[in-house]
């Protein structure tokens, strides 16, 4: 009996598997660090109104950001030749401005009830090739996708990092940004009395602790 055919389909049926599944010998063994935000962190957000200036305080700051662990053995930021994976997500109800008031009108205005997240994808990371006026800090253009409700800009930063002396990755910088851009209305109450400037600054100081998986855990 001429088993050809069968022999042509098994041989059709292994190279389609390959094409989908390659494999790599080091597949299941290739590891990446994953640096989560540490509680120290601080994120603030700074405001006028007519009657006075505020600021804005996260509770609360959930991220991540993935290297290759070549680059953490280095601990140098230069040695980062492709843009890492980087999430931030701020629970809306976690921003707080002090008062009570204060705080309830700033939650509508950001409709927290409906998006209770502010995120930000890290798109781009290019260290500069010096560093800032500090010798220790290393200037770094990043670029991401910030979502406010249901608004998603593009922001463009400039933010100095480095390594600690705990193996923390730090990262700091300070942005202005327009509240009308995401279609968010100031907050505002005494019948207009009170209403907020449309341009805040954020400034942010983020501590990342590492930690080692292997790419079958993420």
């Amino acid at each position: 009996m001429d088993n050809s055919w069968l022999r042509q389909l098994l041989s059709v049926v292994f190279l389609f598997a390959a094409v989908l599944f390659p494999f790599s010998p080091n597949q299941s063994q290739e590891a990446v660090i994953r640096y989560t935000i540490a509680e120290q962190s601080t994120l603030r957000i700074r405001g006028t109104s007519t009657i006075n200036n505020f600021t804005v305080h996260a509770g609360d700051i959930q991220g991540r950001i993935q290297i290759n662990p070549a680059v953490a053995e280095s601990t140098s930021l230069q040695a980062i030749e492709e843009n890492p994976m980087g999430t931030v997500r701020i629970p809306a109800e976690q921003l707080r401005g002090g008062n009570s008031l204060f705080n309830r009108d700033l939650h509508k205005s950001l409709q927290a009830n409906i998006y209770p997240n502010i995120s930000y994808q890290l798109t781009a990371f290019q260290p500069a090739d010096t560093t800032s006026d500090e010798m220790e800090w290393l200037l770094i253009h990043t670029t991401g996708e910030l979502t406010i409700t249901r608004a998603t800009r593009t922001v463009e930063m400039k933010v100095e990092g480095r390594w600690n002396d705990q193996k923390q990755m730090e990262f700091r910088g300070t942005k202005a940004l327009s509240i009308s851009e995401f279609g968010i209305d100031p907050p505002s109450r005494l019948f207009g009395a009170l209403q907020v400037g449309d341009t805040v600054e954020v400034d942010f100081h983020i501590y990342l602790r590492s930690e080692i998986e292997s790419d079958g855990g993420r």
